[in-house]
C-alpha cells in the first residue's frame, strides 16, 4: 500500500512570483482546508494576505497534498530557461497568457488547463532543486513540546531585523511559527541587498533598482534534538544558530556543531547499506554518485558516476578503498507511488541535500537505520544491525 505522506509547501517566495488571480485559481479547491488553518480567500477589494497563506502551507496535511505538489512543480518547471518552451505548449493547449505573465505564472495556467502537460515538462528535464540543511544539536537533553517554545516571535524578529539592517539588507523582516507534529518550524523572510537589472517596455529601454526578498527555513525536531537550517549564505546561518539558540534556550550556545552525517557504511556494509526493505515507503536505493579523497601531496581526488556505483567497482574489480575519505555521495530513492527518484545528496560531516516535496521525513528513517546519521543512532542500533546481517 502507498504511503501517504502529509505534504507541505515551505518555499513561499513562489507565491510572490504568481499574479494574484492566477495564485488565487491555484489555491482555491482547498480553500476550506486553508480557512481552517487561518488564511481565508480574500474578496475583489482586500489584499491578499502572504503570511497567512505561507503559514498554511508550511503546516504539514494530507489534505493539501494536491496543492502542494501543484506549487512545487510550477516552482521546479516556472524556469527562466524554459520561457519558449513553456510558450509553444500554452499555444498548443490554446491556453490565455496575460502580456504582464511571468515565466512563473505561464506555468501555472498551463497547470490549470493541464496538469499533465506541465508534469511532463518536469519529467523530461526533472529541474529539481534541492535544499541544504545544516544541522546543530543541543548541548544537553531538551524536554520541551512545541507548545512551550518560543510562542511570542517578537524580540527574535526585532534582533534578526537589526542584523540584516547591520548586513545592508533593510529592516523588514518577519518570522512565522508553525507548531507541527514533532517539530517547530520556522519561515524567515527578509530582504536581500538591493539589485539594478536591465529592464524593458514596448518602446523604452531602462533599469530596475529594487530589494529581492528572501525566505530561509529553520527546524527544530523534538525527537532528536536538532535545529536545521536552509539559508543561503554561512553567515545567515551562524546568526540564526546564535540567535535561536538564545531565545528557545535562553542560552547563545546550546545549540552547537553537530557531525551529522557520516558515508562510512558504504565502506563497511557495501551493498547492505542501501537497503530499504525495512522501510515503509521506500521502493529502492541507488548509489549513483561517489567522491573519494586521497590525503596526501597530490590532494588527489575521483568521483565515479554510474545507475550503480557499487556494481560498476566491482565489475571493475575495485572497492572503496580504505585509506580514501569518502567526501560525497548521492543516491536515487525511489518512494512508493512516484514514478521518479528523488535525489539525496550526502556531505560529511554536516550537510544533506534533498530534492523538493515531502516525503524528506522516511528519507531520513531510511538514513538511519543504515547508520549514515549519527545523531540519535543509538535508540535504533539494535535494530539496525539486526537486519543488516540478515539481509
Amino acid at each position: 500500500m502507498a504511503r501517504r505522506f502529509q505534504k507541505s509547501f515551505t518555499e513561499p517566495d513562489l507565491l510572490k512570483a504568481l499574479q494574484r488571480p492566477v495564485l488565487l485559481l491555484i489555491v482555491r479547491p482547498a480553500a476550506e482546508v486553508l480557512a481552517e488553518k487561518g488564511f481565508t480567500l480574500p474578496e475583489a477589494n482586500e489584499s491578499l494576505d502572504y503570511r497567512a497563506l505561507a503559514a498554511s502551507l508550511a503546516e504539514p496535511d494530507s489534505r493539501i497534498n494536491d496543492l502542494a505538489e501543484a506549487l512545487f512543480l510550477i516552482r521546479n518547471v516556472g524556469v527562466d530557461e524554459r520561457f519558449d518552451e513553456l510558450r509553444e505548449v500554452a499555444g498548443n493547449l490554446n491556453v490565455r497568457i496575460d502580456p504582464l505573465d511571468s515565466v512563473a505564472d505561464i506555468a501555472a495556467r498551463i497547470y490549470l488547463a493541464e496538469p499533465q502537460a506541465l508534469i511532463r515538462l518536469d519529467r523530461a528535464n526533472l529541474y529539481r532543486r534541492r535544499r541544504k540543511f545544516e544541522s546543530f544539536v543541543t548541548r544537553d537533553a531538551c524536554q520541551l513540546s512545541p507548545e512551550q517554545m518560543l510562542t511570542d516571535v517578537s524580540g527574535l524578529e526585532g534582533e534578526l531585523s537589526d542584523w540584516f539592517v547591520s548586513t545592508k539588507r533593510g529592516r523588514r523582516c518577519t518570522v512565522t511559527r508553525i507548531a507541527c507534529p514533532g517539530e517547530l518550524r520556522f519561515l524567515v523572510q527578509h530582504g536581500e541587498p538591493y539589485t539594478r537589472r536591465a529592464s524593458c517596455d514596448d518602446d523604452h529601454s531602462g533599469a530596475v533598482f529594487y530589494r529581492p526578498e528572501q525566505t530561509d527555513f529553520v527546524a527544530f525536531d523534538f525527537t532528536y534534538n536538532e535545529l536545521r537550517i536552509n539559508a543561503r549564505h554561512i553567515r545567515e546561518v551562524k546568526v540564526y544558530r546564535r540567535l535561536f539558540s538564545l531565545h528557545l534556550f535562553d542560552d547563545e550556545g546550546f545549540l552547537v556543531y553537530a557531525e551529522k552525517y557520516t558515508l562510512e557504511p558504504l565502506r563497511d556494509q557495501g551493498r547492505a547499506a542501501l537497503e530499504s526493505r525495512d522501510i515503509d515507503g521506500i521502493e529502492d536505493v541507488a548509489l549513483e554518485e561517489l567522491e573519494c579523497f586521497w590525503p596526501g601531496p597530490y590532494s588527489h581526488r575521483d568521483r565515479t558516476y554510474a545507475t550503480d556505483v557499487l556494481g560498476a567497482l566491482s565489475h571493475r574489480w575495485r572497492s572503496i578503498r580504505a585509506t580514501a575519505e569518502l567526501r560525497m555521495a548521492k543516491f536515487g530513492i525511489k518512494l512508493r507511488g512516484e514514478r521518479d527518484s528523488r535525489s539525496l545528496r550526502i556531505k560529511p560531516r554536516n550537510v544533506a541535500e534533498y530534492s523538493h516535496g515531502e516525503g524528506g521525513e522516511v528519507i531520513e528513517e531510511w538514513m538511519r537505520h543504515r547508520g549514515f546519521i549519527r545523531i540519535g543512532a543509538a535508540a535504533i542500533d539494535d535494530e539496525t544491525e539486526a537486519f543488516v546481517e540478515r539481509a
